[in-house]
Order: C-alpha cells, then structure tokens, then sequence
C-alpha cells in the first residue's frame, strides 16, 4: 500500500516478519511483534493487514484491546465480548451477540483468516481471541505487545522483537518529519543531532518532535531545546504512561529511581545503591526488561 511508502526500516521489518509467518505452512500459525511503546509495532502491524490482505478470506485488525480491559467485566463476560467484537469485525456484521464462547469456532473454523491484536496487555485477551483450534486452515494471528512474557505464556514462540533504528534511520526519520527531506537543510545539523538525542532513538519521539519543530527558524529551534529536555510532547508521554501504569508499585519505584538518578549506571551499582530498600532489585530490572522500558548494554543500565 502507498500508505506506507517511504517509511524507514519498514521493509526490513515486514521481511522479517514474513519469514515467521511462513505461508508455506498449510496449518494456522501465532505470530508476536514485541517491543516498547512508540517503537512502531502498530505501523509494522497495519502494513502486513494491507500487504497481506489478498491471501485471506477475511482480514481483522482489533485495537482498543486495552481500553476493553478497563470496562470493568469479570473475565468470562469480558472474553464474550472480545469475541462479539472480534466476530463483528471478521464477518462485517454490526452487533453480533453470543452466548457462549464456542460460537467463534463454529463460524469461523472454515476460513482462512488474518488476524491481528493490537497492543495486547494480558492473557485474558489471548485466551479470548488467538487459539490456533479456532480457525480455518492457512489462517494467521499477530499479536503486538510490549510484554513479551504474556507471549511466552500463551505458548507462542515465533516472536519478531522490534528493535531500535540506528542513529543515520533515526537521524533520517527525524529529518523527514520535521524538514520533509532525508537530512537536515545548512545549519540545522548540530541541532537535528540534539533533538534526535532527546528522543533517544525512539520512532514516535522523532516523528512527534519533528512535526512540531517543523517550519521554525534555528532560533526557535534553540528556544524550545531547553523545554525539550526537561519534558515529553503529551501525545509521547501518553504512550509510555501505560506501560509504567502496569507495573507493580515497587517496580515504578525502581523505573523512576533509574530514570532520574541511575540512568547509564552499571547493573551491579544499581544494584548495590538499591539494596537496603525492600524493592527487590533483581526482579524489579527483570521486569522492567521485559516490557521494554529498560535495556541492558554490556551490564549498563539504559533508558
């Protein structure tokens, strides 16, 4: 799709998610896309619904899976209605109701179907919407997360983890967000450089940043680096706010600990500076891992 024309790194992530799906196989198949918020899974993810859409039956992107974990249902009555709108979405009928939760296998068991879950937080929404029983051979399911765990738990093993584009991609995203062009115009280069900085190599900070520096002059650009490092744009901030949201209260502790006194600290000084609290450190890091707000370089700690 023209849609995603242009789009740095893309190609390089549908390969590599092409390969695990692996369409040679006749049989159904789960598939993860893993990574931190605003690393672009959800971009990865609508560019194969487009790409991929002529070898199925039927295609299905469900997002909103969070917002459908806050309605307050008990879970029985919560995978229903996962799966009414799961249902209504793959059939193009508005309103299904079901009573029962062998209904999804009884209307789609015979057809090849492409699937994807956007940004999954829990296994209750993969007990609802991705058992491989359910649908007709040749189907596929993607599940986008920040919690690779939650994969793991629900068995599926073929995990595509999104990594971060090197500093000349996200130099060149940066670039085309805020000047239209794949580098920065005479005496923006110093400038482009601290920003893309700032965003810490992050697609949604560079795509977000750019669009908002786009069109000022240099002086304004130097008049709003300073705001730039004491503070996230809000539609940035949103992103990463659910994903410490989830966490356990003593690993907030922990993340707001390295975020503002630990950052780029070896593993074993974060560990022995945090040892006399009762925050349980190892897990704490373990955790924090594992939903991508934390990554370990060589031992040291980084954001």
């Amino acid at each position: 799709s023209r849609d995603f024309d242009g789009m740095v790194g893309l190609e390089t992530h549908l390969r590599e998610m092409e390969s695990l799906l692996n369409f040679d196989y006749v049989g159904v198949k789960i598939v993860g896309l893993a990574g931190p918020a605003g690393i672009g899974k959800s971009t990865i993810a609508r560019a194969l619904c487009s790409g991929l859409s002529n070898r199925f039956q039927r295609t299905c992107f469900m997002d909103n899976l969070m917002e459908n974990c806050k309605s307050g249902l008990g879970e029985y009555s919560l995978k229903l209605h996962l799966q009414e709108q799961l249902l209504s979405k793959v059939l193009n009928l508005n309103g299904i109701r079901i009573s029962h939760l062998r209904v999804i296998q009884e209307r789609l068991h015979d057809k090849r179907i492409l699937i994807i879950l956007d940004d999954v937080e829990n296994l209750v929404q993969l007990e609802a919407l991705a058992n491989i029983s359910w649908f007709g051979p040749g189907s596929r399911v993607i599940v986008t997360t920040e919690n690779k765990e939650i994969l793991q738990q629900h068995g599926i093993n073929d995990i595509y983890q999104v990594g971060f584009p090197s500093e000349s991609e996200a130099l060149t995203i940066f670039c085309l967000s805020a000047f239209r062009q794949t580098s920065p115009p005479d005496g923006f280069m110093k400038l482009t450089c601290e920003v893309v900085k700032i965003c810490g190599n992050l697609p949604l900070g560079l795509h977000v940043l750019g669009s908002s520096l786009r069109g000022k002059s240099q002086a304004d650009w130097i008049d709003e680096l300073p705001r730039l490092k004491m503070c996230l744009d809000g539609r940035i901030e949103s992103v990463l706010k659910v994903g410490y949201e989830s966490l356990h209260e003593k690993d907030q502790v922990i993340f707001l600990l390295i975020a503002i006194f630990l950052n780029y600290a070896h593993v074993d000084h974060v560990t022995s500076v945090l040892a006399k609290t009762n925050l349980d450190v190892s897990l704490g890091l373990k955790n924090l891992a594992k939903k991508y707000l934390i990554q370990r370089q060589s031992s040291i700690v980084v954001m």
